[in-house]
């Protein structure tokens, strides 16, 4: 069963809440728990990416491609993100009973470089 804390960073996560991330972090959350749903939090993490990347294609596929200052700027908080669990020296080893992969495999199918390289 996850504290209330951990249970606040999984959703600070999802929510792209950097502030809460950060003051969680700081406060000495260990960010290396797995939850029984979600999987670790760098899953839930990555799991945020892979979105950003659906929306990427979805406009894309619309017609509407965004250009790559609206990819970026949508882009930049998941990096900040990942900051934040890479400075907490989050395990992105950890993967979940049923993921085959993990959140570098994430990363890299959202065709996201820039985390690939954090990664």
């Amino acid at each position: 069963m996850l504290t209330a804390p951990q249970q606040n960073f999984l959703q600070a996560i999802e929510a792209l809440d950097l502030e809460q991330v950060k003051r969680l972090l700081a406060e000495g959350l260990d960010p290396n728990f797995i939850d029984l749903d979600k999987g670790p939090a760098v899953s839930v993490w990555s799991d945020g990416l892979f979105q950003w990347w659906e929306v990427v294609c979805e406009a894309y596929e619309a017609g509407q491609p965004l250009s790559a200052e609206q990819k970026q700027a949508q882009l930049q908080v998941h990096l900040d993100i990942l900051e934040q669990l890479l400075q907490a020296n989050a395990n992105f080893h950890l993967w979940d009973a049923e993921e085959c992969y993990g959140p570098l495999w994430d990363a890299a199918s959202a065709a996201c470089v820039p985390a690939v390289k954090r990664c």
